[in-house]
């Protein structure tokens, strides 16, 4: 959970210097880095699996399950943030932001070390 909070605050920070630098308003900064950094996370999993040396079999298929998954976690928030922009009268940049930072107080199974 503390990954979490600290992957959010550090694209929350990042998209503040985006917004300063002049390169986007901050909510579309936030979402663009976030999505980023998750398919930087994606990309990075696949590499890493792929050089698995003799359980090559076995880390491919976890690898492109594990990676669809987070996709379809990630396609679920976009579809759920723009219902809430249908729901409610916000804007879906400052939805998205919020709707991230309550998936980082869901907790996992596994313990953070």
């Amino acid at each position: 959970m503390l990954r979490k909070f600290a992957l959010w605050f550090i694209c929350f920070g990042l998209s503040f210097l985006a917004e300063s630098l002049g390169l986007a308003k901050q909510g579309k900064a936030f979402l663009v880095i976030y999505l980023g950094v998750a398919g930087l996370i994606i990309a990075l999993w696949i590499l890493i699996c792929l050089s698995a040396g003799d359980d090559l079999g076995e880390w491919i298929g976890f690898t492109v399950i594990a990676a669809i998954v987070y996709g379809i976690v990630i396609a679920i928030s976009l579809f759920a943030t723009w219902g809430a922009t249908k729901l409610f009268s916000v804007d879906y940049y400052v939805a998205f932001q919020i709707m991230t930072f309550g998936q980082c107080l869901c907790s996992s199974n596994r313990k953070d070390d």
